[in-house]
């Protein structure tokens, strides 16, 4: 029923009138705190892409009201529920929720990826890499979001590592120009140490992120642009793992791309 709710609002959710508005914002914002983990995730996704039809004033009010409000005296349930809500918000509708709430935007999302609860980190990683997608495409990169991101390959837990992977993938498969260089360097030292991770997985989706970060289906020039960038010890490393595996994986046809997404139950 809420599946199918979200995806009524991604189609014509414009069309909705001011009175539903109002009715259906506080009974998916209440499903927010649902201790049913499915019941949490699949209402969440709702109002994330609820966020892409209300007023600004609507949406000024469901962001400071809720979905900012992710302080560690609410329980974590809601704040977990809050932070989706705002990562498929921020996927859905970045021009409205970066655009002129971009300081508490940042700070709420940073704050979910430093969350002493996994779920919650989760949340919060999803919304880094939804909204450093958006930020590449606008040609708007910051520099201290992409450290963030990274920080993740030296968490404590292999759940938040090989979202790290994923994320970047995604970035990669969502712009047609490779990154800044420069950029790119801060991204290929933290990948590599992830390709050396003993979890399989870790490991797995660090490599393929180093291939599409690096551009290494398309030729060896971006690549020899970045690696140049780099100390002696990192180049040895990056040419250790190129031989081992990248080269491997760059021959053999692109995967889809994991959708980071995990709100619409399959």
């Amino acid at each position: 029923m809420l599946q199918a709710l979200r995806f009524c609002l991604m189609g014509a959710g414009g069309k909705m009138s001011a009175g539903n508005r109002k009715q259906l914002t506080p009974t998916l914002t209440d499903m927010m705190g649902c201790t049913d983990d499915s019941t949490r995730m699949v209402a969440s996704g709702c109002v994330g892409v609820l966020c892409l039809s209300l007023t600004d004033d609507e949406l000024t009010d469901i962001l400071s009201q809720q979905l900012l409000d992710t302080s560690s005296s609410v329980d974590w349930t809601l704040r977990h529920g809050r932070g989706t809500a705002l990562s498929i918000a921020i996927k859905e509708a970045p021009d409205k929720i970066w655009t002129g709430r971009s300081d508490n935007v940042r700070k709420t999302v940073i704050s979910l990826t430093e969350a002493d609860r996994i779920p919650l980190c989760t949340s919060g990683y999803r919304c880094l890499g939804y909204l450093l997608s958006y930020l590449i495409k606008q040609n708007e990169i910051e520099k201290d979001l992409i450290s963030s991101l990274m920080k993740g390959l030296k968490h404590d837990s292999n759940d938040i590592k090989q979202m790290i992977g994923q994320i970047v993938s995604y970035i990669m498969s969502k712009t047609t120009e490779p990154l800044d260089p420069a950029v790119c360097k801060m991204m290929v030292s933290p990948l590599v140490m992830g390709t050396k991770e003993k979890n399989t997985v870790v490991r797995t989706n660090s490599e393929h992120a180093l291939v599409s970060l690096l551009q290494l289906r398309k030729s060896d020039s971006y690549y020899k642009t970045v690696i140049a960038m780099l100390d002696s010890g990192m180049q040895d490393s990056v040419q250790e793992v190129m031989t081992k595996s990248l080269r491997k994986i760059a021959s053999q046809p692109e995967s889809p791309t994991d959708q980071m997404d995990d709100t619409i139950l399959v």
